[in-house]
């Protein structure tokens, strides 16, 4: 385990590399995502007030009402790549937040060079649904840190290590309420070396009980340390009742995985590949591991926004416990793995002779840097304007009918999609919005009541009279756009297959 750290062949460096531009290669996508138009639109405000934000800045429901920006420093920092350089920073950000990720990850695994690059593009694969301009990315990155610095912790006992925990905590308090799973995977550490020695009854390859109390005061400082925010206890509020929200429920991101998606195939050959090979590895996993195991995938069945973070912290887990059994029990498959490895390095080794250090060196960063222009055209391309905002765009959003919008403001206020209102809140910042995608400020009872209203379950027109509604965009298959269709004093102004706008005549 962690025999990547040295890395110390000039050929396994470089598959090291071009593994990593090939992550890049693959998270390099066109950032559409209802999610992160809200983001920006707060990263702003920030940026504008030179404060933090308090209350809501976005809803004429919930103008003023308190609001804790847990992700503030995330939506800053969106921001700001959105004002350096437009829609490439966006790109640019999200492909090196998952390339720094997986090379993290590389660095957990055993076996050779080329059994981890397998391991991880597989781990890519998984996560890859999760690449978005969202702060998710950053608990990805943080979780597979902290996981990293866990390791080597039960390897080499140094104390230095638990020291570098509380500053990360902190840091990923201030980016996004995913922080309780670094607390959760400290906590199962801890909790993984006691249930194997007491319950096990084994001491083999476990940490002494200094190194363990050591372990235990690290996770009381970090549990403190996620405090160090401008929010104090409201961040710890606000991610608790976000995970136990009922409005989850009509939310699409916190649905089970759909196992018909295609997107969601390597998830279902990762569960499948795991039960498999537990049940004939004959490894003995530890406590820590098998805790791992039980809650991530748990978490990843539950919600399928949490498969990104499942990919993290239990495909490493899955990729060493097959590299032992393939050492021990693969016969051709790993003399295979290990002949390929060894023909890399050979036909490494041929290419770079009689050349000099420094001329192999210098071949090594060619073949990198072109590799890197391919991945930059690539994030250019992705991330041009006119892909976005004219052909992906309007695939989502109703593009269109806000220029309207824009054009001729309602006399009242806008009724809207709960996906729509972060796109809207930022291309239409002047026309206040009903809801948007952040579940955490408006709760269950509101959600649930926007629910009812968007799909004619409830009175409709009292809730219009009541804010004063004058215009209503919604989805063209919502009961509410039928009962607006039929209704004498509302009008169609617009209408394709993704957005239908009513305005009251």
């Amino acid at each position: 385990m962690l025999a990547a750290l040295a890395l110390s062949k000039p050929a396994d460096r470089l598959l090291f590399f071009l593994t990593l531009l090939l992550v890049f290669f693959m998270s390099a996508r066109a950032p559409v995502d209802t999610d992160m138009y809200w983001a920006l639109r707060v990263g702003k405000e920030i940026v504008e007030q030179r404060t933090f934000v308090r209350t809501d800045p976005i809803t004429y429901t919930h103008a003023g009402n308190d609001w804790v920006a847990h992700s503030w420093l995330f939506d800053v920092w969106l921001y700001g790549m959105y004002a350096w350089l437009q829609y490439h920073g966006l790109v640019l950000l999200v492909a090196l937040l998952a390339m720094l990720t997986m090379g993290l990850l590389w660095l957990q695994l055993s076996g050779p060079a080329v059994y981890r690059t397998l391991a991880v593009v597989f781990t890519s694969l998984i996560a890859a649904p999760s690449w978005t301009p969202r702060p998710q990315m950053v608990t990805m990155l943080l979780l597979c840190l902290v996981i990293l610095l866990l390791l080597l912790y039960r390897k080499r006992q140094k104390r230095v290590l638990l020291f570098a925990l509380p500053p990360v905590m902190i840091l990923w308090a201030n980016l996004h309420g995913g922080y309780i799973l670094g607390l959760g995977v400290i906590g199962i550490m801890v909790a993984g070396e006691l249930l194997d020695r007491l319950l096990l009854n084994t001491t083999q390859n476990s940490m002494g009980w200094l190194q363990w109390r050591d372990l235990v005061i690290a996770l009381a400082a970090c549990t403190l340390a996620t405090l160090v925010t401008p929010y104090g206890f409201g961040t710890w509020e606000i991610t608790v009742s976000t995970f136990g929200m009922r409005a989850n429920a009509i939310i699409s991101e916190w649905h089970s995985p759909d196992f018909n998606d295609p997107m969601m195939l390597p998830f279902l050959l990762s569960l499948i590949g795991m039960v498999v090979l537990l049940a004939v590895a004959g490894k003995k996993l530890r406590g820590w591991e098998v805790l791992t195991l039980a809650a991530f995938v748990y978490f990843a069945l539950s919600a399928r926004r949490q498969v990104g973070v499942y990919a993290i912290a239990v495909m490493p887990i899955i990729a060493r416990t097959g590299w032992a059994w393939l050492r021990a029990w693969g016969g051709n498959l790993r003399i295979t793995l290990t002949n390929q490895n060894k023909k890399w390095r050979t036909f490494f080794e041929k290419a770079t002779v009689p050349a000099s250090p420094k001329e192999n060196k210098a071949v090594n960063l060619l073949i990198v840097g072109l590799l890197a222009l391919v991945c930059w055209g690539k994030l250019v391309y992705v991330s041009m304007p006119p892909l976005i905002e004219e052909q992906l765009n309007p695939q989502v959003f109703p593009v269109e009918a806000i220029e309207i919008l824009k054009e001729t403001p309602p006399a009242g206020n806008l009724f809207n999609e709960y996906d729509w209102g972060g796109y809207l809140s930022w291309f239409a910042p002047q026309i206040p919005v009903y809801i948007d995608a952040r579940a955490d400020l408006f709760g269950d009872d509101f959600i649930f009541h926007w629910w009812d209203v968007v799909n004619a379950n409830t009175e409709w027109k009292d809730e219009f009279a009541r804010w004063q509604i004058t215009a209503a965009l919604v989805k063209p298959g919502r009961a509410l756009a039928r009962e607006l269709r039929e209704h004498a004093d509302w009008q169609v102004v617009y209408g394709n297959g993704v957005a239908t706008l009513y305005v009251k005549k």
